[in-house]
């Protein structure tokens, strides 16, 4: 399944489906100054589109009554190549069934009936462009997350290295009071934190004398 990441509203790619092709280049001439458009004459050549053109899709406005495949099927199949997809259905109002079982599926955003009148549309296309938006920052921030645990996780295991290379280079190198303290780390409990500065205290010096014994 492909993850985009976030981008501009004026880099959002729409793919329109109609297989009228005066509706699909009424439809692309309403929205060219908002989106990236493809055009498709019908579900088929949609998917073709969509496995062949190596993009990311964001919103898909497609109508419900066309030969072969029909906007619900092609909005399903869609939905499931790219997770973060949001999807526009034009449908009659004799569609009530496919229409009710494409919300509760979860295959579309929203959906503006015939005949469709131009603001209209447009406004719910933007609103499902702000749902996408949303939807691809929320992922991006839950990936900076997921890298900054990552850097967390890697510097935690680096610095407990660190301390141990230190504790074995104490036993060979600190002083008799570092290594009485030492020989006493692990009876100390909860003191044993409030020692470590006793040990290291002498450490820069005694680091820098023995030629990078501590690396």
């Amino acid at each position: 399944m492909n993850i985009p990441t976030s981008k501009t509203n004026d880099c959002l790619n729409m793919l329109i489906v109609d297989d009228e092709p005066a509706i699909l280049s009424s439809l692309k001439g309403l929205f060219r100054r908002q989106f990236n458009i493809e055009t498709a004459e019908s579900g088929e050549e949609a998917l073709e589109l969509i496995k062949t053109k190596d993009c990311e899709w964001h919103i898909v406005l497609s109508d419900q009554r066309m030969p072969g495949i029909n906007g619900c099927e092609l909005l399903r199949e869609v939905r499931e190549k790219f997770r973060f997809v949001t999807s526009v259905l034009i449908t009659g109002y004799t569609d009530v069934d496919d229409l009710i079982k494409a919300v509760n599926e979860g295959h579309i955003f929203g959906f503006v009936a015939k005949p469709w009148n131009p603001r209209q549309l447009k406004v719910m296309v933007t609103k499902a462009a702000e749902f996408t938006q949303f939807q691809l920052q929320a992922n991006q921030c839950l990936t900076d997350l997921a890298h900054q645990e990552q850097r967390l996780s890697s510097v935690e295991t680096v610095s407990k290295q660190r301390f141990l290379e230190f504790i074995n280079w104490l036993e060979i190198h600190g002083n008799s009071e570092q290594k009485e303290l030492l020989s006493n780390l692990h009876r100390l409990g909860d003191k044993a934190w409030d020692a470590l500065p006793s040990l290291i205290s002498e450490f820069p010096q005694s680091r820098e004398s023995n030629d990078h014994a501590f690396q």
